[in-house]
């Protein structure tokens, strides 16, 4: 028995991966949407937060993005987010995706990081990251053109 439990344990841990979330921002935007995302889904693993202090440097924070992806394991899938595009957090990154593997994507808000805690379960990070991009457009609405 315990020899089966041991080959399920190991297969379990095939077939459940997660993809790993980095946020990065400007400023404590990015600690702010992990800390609002785990208020409504619960305490979520392998989800960072990463910012742009007023104080930092660009290497400072490439510094604080590289500590991240150094102790993420290898075989793990990464999507990071980053506030918006040509900003320093999104250049570092994109400087950092010619070195690393990992899905990047520009423009984060508070639904397409639910959408992604929720999805990354069960969707590789390349059909994550194709919904994601799909959902964008959905993620910001006119209110008032609701009510017209």
């Amino acid at each position: 028995m315990e020899t089966f439990q041991k080959l399920y344990n190991l297969h379990r841990r095939e077939v459940i991966r997660i993809i790993s979330i980095i946020v990065v921002s400007h400023s404590a935007l990015a600690e702010a949407l992990v800390k609002a995302a785990e208020m409504i889904l619960g305490k979520q693993e392998e989800l960072f937060a990463v910012g742009l202090d007023e104080c930092d440097s660009p290497d400072s924070l490439k510094t604080k993005i590289l500590e991240l992806l150094n102790n993420i394991p290898e075989t793990s899938e990464i999507l990071v987010f980053t506030d918006i595009q040509s900003g320093t957090p999104f250049n570092i990154v994109a400087l950092l995706s010619q070195k690393y593997k990992f899905s990047h994507i520009s423009g984060v808000n508070l639904p397409l990081l639910l959408e992604a805690c929720t999805s990354r379960n069960y969707l590789s990070l390349e059909d994550l990251s194709k919904n994601l991009m799909e959902m964008s457009s959905q993620s910001i609405i006119n209110v008032n053109e609701l009510f017209s």
